[in-house]
């Protein structure tokens, strides 16, 4: 049977298909274990298709949308940042179409790039054996969770160190920690754009600053520090539905290894469940069997998972 999914770009062959973006974007609102805040990435989102920013594919046949696939450009890295099928087309071809013709487009001959993204199955249907036999790299990221009803005694630091509230005037010096933390992380491997330089760190801190991952506040972080000198650092915000979330916790390799990840871990606790806060949630690579190790000694449990995607085409000889 032939096929007859057609994929075209919306503003020029085909149109936006407004139904499935707000079913998309109303499926990530009510994920609890989602990375991001649903409404602020609808308002990103809305705000950079206006503007250019976001290069959108829609999958059509006999001109239905079936999903849409929609690609940015920040900081030299292209990134899938939304997919979405709806759940009649999940059987099909739709999702392998959008995807290839994602390479296509944007993993251009001779040109150094990284085309990296988030895949959430229970919105595409699309999973990682899938990812892998279309040509994709794909890393799978786990979602982890535990209440608030009671949490650890606070941790001993070394002596000459101390945990305080994260301060404005710390954001640059957990920046640069977070780049020696992560460069050399499997997580720099899956997202380069985000650990390539102290500022690629500090824009991504700023992310968190700009409430992308729930309501944020610096009472709600702290950096552990050696007189000025910044130790590590651990960011909580407020998610929508009530519960507290961890969007980054980073030691620098310098102090790695006495406690300081713990101590910070058990002091975001802490402070969540002095709010009132029911639950906590974060996300980690899969393979980072060393952070899971230490979330699972304070009572975190696995709860989803989802799919990054990388793909990297180096700059052929000249």
């Amino acid at each position: 049977m032939e096929n007859t999914i057609m994929i075209a770009t919306a503003g020029e062959g085909a149109a936006l298909p407004d139904g499935l973006v707000e079913k998309y974007f109303q499926g990530r609102a009510t994920l609890s274990s989602d990375i991001l805040d649903g409404t602020a990435m609808e308002r990103d989102f809305q705000e950079g298709y206006s503007r250019g920013a976001f290069s959108v594919l829609v999958a059509l046949e006999k001109s239905a949308p079936l999903g849409f696939c929609a690609v940015r450009e920040e900081r030299g890295v292209r990134q899938v940042a939304h997919v979405y099928l709806d759940e009649a087309a999940r059987e099909g071809d739709a999702g392998r179409d959008l995807l290839l013709k994602v390479k296509d487009d944007f993993l251009g001959a001779g040109d150094l790039m990284c085309l990296t993204g988030i895949i959430i199955p229970y919105l595409c249907g699309i999973d990682g054996h899938d990812l892998i036999s279309w040509g994709y790299q794909a890393y799978e990221r786990c979602t982890m969770e535990r209440d608030l009803m009671e949490v650890p005694e606070e941790r001993d630091l070394p002596s000459g160190m101390e945990i305080v509230p994260l301060k404005e005037g710390y954001f640059w010096r957990c920046a640069e920690a977070l780049y020696r933390a992560g460069k050399d992380s499997i997580d720099n491997v899956i997202r380069p754009g985000v650990f390539a330089t102290p500022w690629a760190c500090f824009s991504f801190l700023n992310h968190i600053k700009r409430n992308m991952f729930g309501a944020f506040d610096c009472a709600m972080s702290f950096v552990a520090r050696e007189k000025e000198k910044v130790a590590g650092a651990i960011f909580g915000t407020l998610r929508p539905h009530g519960d507290g979330f961890m969007p980054a916790l980073f030691v620098d390799p310098r102090y790695q290894g006495k406690g300081v990840g713990s101590a910070l871990t058990v002091a975001l606790l802490r402070k969540f469940k002095e709010m009132g806060l029911p639950r906590i949630s974060l996300c980690v690579t899969a393979s980072n069997m060393n952070a899971i190790g230490l979330y699972r000694r304070l009572g975190f449990e696995v709860t989803a998972r989802f799919f990054e995607i990388q793909l990297m085409k180096a700059r052929e000889p000249q």
